[in-house]
C-alpha cells in the first residue's frame, strides 16, 4: 500500500507529466510508472485533475 507522502509524490509527477506532454490515460500513466490502474485512479482522482470522457487524464482548470 502506497502511503498519503507516496501518493502526495505521485500526483506531483503525473501533473508535471500531463503538464510536460499533454493528456494521458489511466493505463499510460500506470505503464511509465510500473503502477497498478488502480493506484493512478486514486492519484489522478482529485481536484487537479480531469477524466474526460474518452478516459484521458487532464489538469483542471480552475
Amino acid at each position: 500500500m502506497h502511503s498519503e507522502l507516496d501518493l502526495e509524490q505521485l500526483r506531483n509527477e503525473v501533473w508535471d507529466e500531463i503538464y510536460r506532454a499533454g493528456p494521458r490515460s489511466v493505463a499510460q500513466l500506470a505503464n511509465s510508472r510500473d503502477l497498478e490502474e488502480a493506484v493512478v485512479q486514486s492519484v489522478v482522482g482529485h481536484d487537479w485533475f480531469v477524466i474526460q470522457v474518452d478516459g484521458m487524464v487532464c489538469i483542471a482548470e480552475n
